[in-house]
Parts: structure tokens; C-alpha cells; sequence
């Protein structure tokens, strides 16, 4: 695939599928045969890796929103994949809901998070909650922003819709791609904590 610079600094591929092309590819392939970063089964020690990865990451929002880890938050998981995220705040008590092109991940690896998916376009979906007014207390993306087409347009309308936006940028081996591999949203900045804003990157 021949690759092009975008103006904040990533690569991204030059011809992009359709969004159909795009849900057809994520409903009968990426998880069926084991593409990118999932398996069709996962070691002990895989699934305890990820267990602590959502610990830690929940840590941060322990520190950023106290007030809402201490009560029932409501979570967005935007591209929820095989559903550990959903599981592990649902396991905390959360109110969650995901979106994803497809229900294969979560149908293989947390089935029990059936029930709080629904499946799509992501960006249709995300308008979708928009235009119904729908709040969050966070909107959590990983591993999601280099499987869209225009991930710049996703943030900018999580942005536009909920106000305060932290991303952790994590620079892949290669150096050919920016990987924003966790996303938080809050509706209101969390007391002495300033809202970032999204800038370029001249690198």
C-alpha cells in the first residue's frame, strides 16, 4: 500500500476504502482470522496483561474523576473490539455501552457484554449518540484511531460533542505511524487539571 504524510505528522495510506468496504473487511475478517493485534485464543499470562493494562489505565481516571469512579459511570467504548474494557468497568460497576463494525470480538471473548454492543459504522453510530444527546462520563478509545478512516474527524467530533479531550500517543516501532492508543472524555474538565486542546505536530 503506497503511504502519505498527513499535515499533523502520521502516515496513512494513500487510497482508503469505502466505510462499506471498511465494515464488510471488520464483520467477516478481522477477527475470524486473527488480524492485527487479536488471537483467536489468548494465553494466561496474555489475559493478565491485559487485565493489568485496564487497571493502571483505570488508576488515571481514579486520580482525574474521583467523583465518578467512587459512584456508577457511564462509559462509550468506541471501537470496543473483543469487549475487556466493557467487562472490566461493568466488573466496576459501570453503566457501559460499545460500538464496533463488528460483534465477532466480543461474541468470541466476552459474551456476556452482548447485551451493551451495537454494531455498524462506527461513525454513523457515533452521530447516532450524538444527535440523541446521549452523555458519558468517558469515551474510551484503544487501538481505534489507525482502524478508521479519518481518525482527525473522530476526535474532532468527540471533541465538538464532549468538550474536554486527553489522548496518551504512543509511536509505533516503525516510526511509520502515530498511534493514539487511549482516549479519555470528560464532559467537565476535572478541578485544577487543564483542558488540552488538539494542536499539530510539526515531527
Amino acid at each position: 500500500q503506497r503511504l502519505k504524510k498527513h499535515r499533523l505528522g502520521f502516515w496513512e495510506i494513500a487510497e482508503k476504502p469505502t466505510p462499506q468496504e471498511l465494515q464488510r473487511y471488520y464483520a467477516d475478517k478481522y477477527y475470524q482470522e486473527a488480524k492485527g493485534s487479536y488471537e483467536l485464543e489468548y494465553t494466561k499470562d496474555e489475559l493478565l496483561y491485559f487485565r493489568a493494562k485496564l487497571e493502571q489505565r483505570y488508576s488515571v481516571l481514579q486520580h482525574l474523576i474521583p467523583q465518578v469512579c467512587e459512584s456508577t459511570g457511564r462509559l462509550l467504548d468506541v471501537g470496543c473490539g473483543e469487549g475487556y474494557a466493557l467487562a472490566f468497568f461493568r466488573e466496576q460497576g459501570w453503566s457501559v455501552k460499545g460500538i464496533d463494525f463488528s460483534s465477532a470480538g466480543v461474541g468470541a471473548k466476552n459474551p456476556g457484554c452482548m447485551d451493551v454492543l451495537v454494531t455498524g459504522d462506527i461513525f454513523a453510530l457515533l452521530q447516532a449518540e450524538i444527535r440523541a444527546g446521549t452523555t458519558y462520563d468517558v469515551v474510551w478509545l484503544q487501538n481505534v484511531l489507525e482502524h478508521v478512516i479519518d481518525p482527525l474527524d473522530l476526535l474532532e467530533s468527540l471533541q465538538r460533542q464532549f468538550g474536554h479531550v486527553s489522548v496518551e500517543r504512543l509511536l509505533s516501532g516503525s516510526g511509520l505511524t502515530h498511534i493514539f492508543n487511549f482516549l479519555q472524555i470528560h464532559q467537565k474538565t476535572p478541578s485544577g487539571l487543564a483542558a488540552p486542546t488538539l494542536k499539530e505536530d510539526s515531527g
